[in-house]
């Protein structure tokens, strides 16, 4: 879930939140809407990496820097 994190042996990774909307049409006719996100990871050694999917640049990821 957004906000949630996991820590794996290479450091954590986290979901972040995103601006935008997703739907899934199915074969059989169904669709589902998604929750947009994207991921930070803070690797053992210092570095971080965020991944932001499709979302353009937002004045909250200032946050990120940690």
């Amino acid at each position: 879930h957004i906000g949630g994190g996991v820590k794996y042996p290479f450091g954590r990774v986290k979901m972040t939140p995103a601006l935008h909307g997703g739907k899934l049409d199915l074969e059989d006719g169904g669709d589902y809407t998604t929750v947009p996100a994207g991921f930070l990871i803070d690797f053992d050694s210092g570095q971080r990496f965020h991944h932001a999917g499709d979302t353009a640049l937002l004045i909250d990821m200032q946050l990120l820097k940690g």
